[in-house]
């Protein structure tokens, strides 16, 4: 059989544990960083979400 998002997502859970608990420069958010909630959202909701967030940084970065 084929490899199955089951699979993938297991997979990718292994690689940010180990990536994140490594002792050499361990996988951090930036301190800036802004987390958005994918749960249960479609993938236009995310990019909207995402899309109003850049949309937000540059207007504050226009009325600096």
């Amino acid at each position: 059989g084929g490899t199955t998002q089951e699979d993938i997502e297991r997979e990718m859970r292994k690689r940010d544990e180990r990536d994140s608990t490594r002792t050499d420069s361990p996988l951090r958010a930036a301190p800036d960083a802004v987390t958005i909630d994918t749960e249960n959202k479609s993938i236009e909701e995310v990019l909207d979400e995402a899309y109003q967030l850049v949309r937000r940084v540059q207007e504050a970065e226009k009325g600096e």
